[in-house]
């Protein structure tokens, strides 16, 4: 059975009998009922009706008002739907940003390759206006195309994305729109990413005289003399393939360092949700073994404490802590929001809560509080703050300590003393929470206590964490799917950004294998290079991720609760390795090509220009 106080909710836990209510008339002869629903018409007004009706049940004894958007079920729904809403404009900015950096690397390169074409059409009596103009074009035409694609590409991603979504939320009925607006954003964002590029690039290139755009010089600096060929001088054990792959690397420094940045990028982003999944997780179990309790036993009523014993002294069970738990209002200002108040004593370590600002329960009987963040930000309320907590029609001013962030949605904590009194329970507990012993049967301890006529729900920690992360994986299978397609981007950014550093050089190569180097040899350097400039990237891609993944966390956490950053090292390495191998492999089809073209026709290429 899944406990609503715990707020994870085990997929067939829950189930509903629905009978007829005459049939209590008939047997007892008259009407009981123990819940009222009440439906407001459209034109009413929420908190005047809300008091109205309490002005009329005052003489009854309430336990607890719980609006449509406090419900359990309803709640958990609006939860996942706004952490989904949260989250997936975060990807988007990232996803966008990537996008947006690589383009412009690669279109710079392109730039480059187009030197001698840009400086050519200035000599020949075109104006730079009429570049940039035949190059933005170009752009607008590319951006186009690309959008055309990516909006086809979008349908398919959008049925994954909602498929997951309601896979998570257990819907059997899954309907997708199209909203054209959001198309068209899109398409208009791919076009403005492509222009962006030659408009930023192109100027600075155009300061320059033809004559400096046509004949470009490699400067050899202070750098390269003092440092860079004295370390070469000590890496002569290595083959001659490999040292000039490395000099390749570095006389080229800004084609480099492009495809290092471009591979880096892609590489830091996938990794950033790896990141993510394992920091949600962990902050579940780490949570947990920050609580000394193992079984929470609710009562069907409030229980003295001191009648308990027998609780206590049920075998396997080492300590019991009595708490309270009861509904109530907290109300700052003009503002009120319903919430779950929990009782405990402040000195006790067996429930605690992540707090996110403020400090713990101080005093036995103080009157303080600590609201989870969800209240804390609808009521706009911060710690030293005083609130107002309206029981019965009564209120009760407590100041605000601290702030959690607890995945127990809705939640206030105050001192057990302080919740005996505001609720009229005099050395009373509404539940207990239970430490036992290790290797001891929670089944059997559950069995035991069931057969006290006075507990209604004993819950387990071990099942109610792995409850918590079995929805949190289902969640998460967005992240996932956004972890695959940045895979796939990476792959497509690699695949490209190796090619293009390869065919640029095909003159260099040219005149390699005019100089007897054999395709081993030739393929060697290609290997070298690629798997050199991928060494760097997996460094670049560690602070990319980490950055990255900070913010994806902290989205998440405006959504639900604190997550904890957390790294491991198998979420870095493997996922370099796994791209170091694949890296060789998108470069085959260069290497094929440059053990393959004729040489001839390169060199006088070259010759010519």
């Amino acid at each position: 059975m899944s406990n609503p106080d715990f707020f994870c909710p085990g997929k067939g836990r829950l189930g509903a009998i629905f009978g007829n209510i005459n049939r209590n008339r008939t047997a007892l002869g008259f009407s009981i009922v123990n819940d009222l629903v009440f439906t407001f018409s459209r034109d009413a007004d929420p908190k005047d009706l809300k008091q109205r009706i309490l002005e009329r049940v005052k003489k009854l004894n309430i336990e607890k008002i719980t609006p449509r958007e406090e419900h359990f079920s309803y709640k958990y729904m609006q939860i996942q739907l706004d952490s989904f809403k949260i989250y997936i404009p975060t990807l988007i900015i990232i996803m966008g940003l990537l996008s947006l950096t690589t383009t412009f690397i690669i279109y710079n390169r392109f730039i480059i390759s187009q030197r001698k074409e840009i400086g050519t059409l200035l000599c020949l009596g075109h104006s730079k206006r009429e570049v940039i103009k035949s190059y933005v074009y170009a752009a607008m035409l590319l951006g186009s195309l690309s959008s055309v694609l990516g909006l086809a590409i979008s349908l398919l991603t959008r049925n994954s994305f909602a498929s997951t979504q309601a896979k998570s939320l257990d819907l059997p009925v899954l309907y997708t729109n199209i909203y054209f607006i959001s198309l068209l954003k899109g398409a208009l964002f791919g076009i403005t990413i492509t222009v962006i590029a030659p408009l930023l690039l192109l100027p600075r290139l155009l300061r320059l005289s033809p004559h400096e755009i046509i004949r470009e010089t490699v400067k050899q600096g202070t750098l390269q003399n003092t440092i860079i060929l004295p370390f070469f001088r000590r890496l002569s054990f290595l083959s001659s393939e490999v040292r000039y792959a490395m000099r390749n690397i570095i006389r080229h420094k800004w084609l480099s360092i492009s495809t290092i940045t471009c591979i880096g990028l892609s590489l830091g982003i996938s990794i950033s949700y790896i990141i993510t999944t394992t920091s949600i997780k962990k902050t579940v179990v780490e949570r947990a073994k920050n609580e000394q309790w193992d079984l929470a036993v609710d009562f069907f009523y409030p229980m003295y404490i001191d009648e308990l014993r027998p609780v206590n002294e049920t075998p396997g069970v080492t300590h019991c802590e009595p708490y309270i738990r009861k509904s109530a209002e907290v109300m700052w200002l003009n503002r009120c929001k319903d919430s779950r108040v929990l009782g405990v004593n402040p000195e006790s370590a067996m429930r605690r809560v992540s707090l996110r600002d403020g400090v713990w329960l101080r005093e036995a009987r103080g009157r303080e509080i600590i609201l989870n963040q969800d209240i804390a930000d609808a009521l706009g309320v911060g710690v030293n703050e005083e609130v107002k907590l309206k029981v019965n029609q009564k209120y009760f001013p407590l100041k605000v300590v601290g702030i959690s962030s607890d995945y127990l949605l809705g939640q206030s904590v105050i001192p057990l003393a302080t919740a005996q009194e505001i609720f009229e329970c005099s050395d009373e507990a509404t539940g207990v929470f239970l430490a036992t012993a290790p290797r001891t049967s929670s089944a059997a301890i559950k069995s035991a206590l069931q057969q006290f006529d006075f507990v209604g729900r004993v819950t387990d920690k071990m099942s109610n964490n792995k409850e918590a992360l079995d929805i949190l994986t289902e969640l998460m299978g967005t992240v996932y799917l956004s972890a695959i397609f940045s895979i796939i981007i990476s792959l497509i950014y690699i695949y490209t950004n190796v090619n293009l550093t390869i065919f640029e050089r095909k003159a260099e190569f040219a005149i390699l294998r005019s100089l007897g180097y054999g395709k081993k040899s030739i393929r060697k350097i290609i290997l070298s290079q690629v798997l050199i400039s991928g060494f760097f990237g997996g460094i670049v891609c560690i602070p990319v991720a980490v950055v990255t993944s900070k913010i994806l966390n902290q989205q998440l956490s405006k959504a639900w609760y604190q997550v904890q950053n957390h790294y491991a090292l198998f979420d870095f390495a493997g996922f370099i390795l796994l791209a170091m191998i694949f890296m060789p492999l998108v470069a085959l089809p260069a290497i094929k090509f440059i053990q393959n073209f004729d040489i001839g026709e390169i060199l006088y290429q070259r010759n010519i220009e």
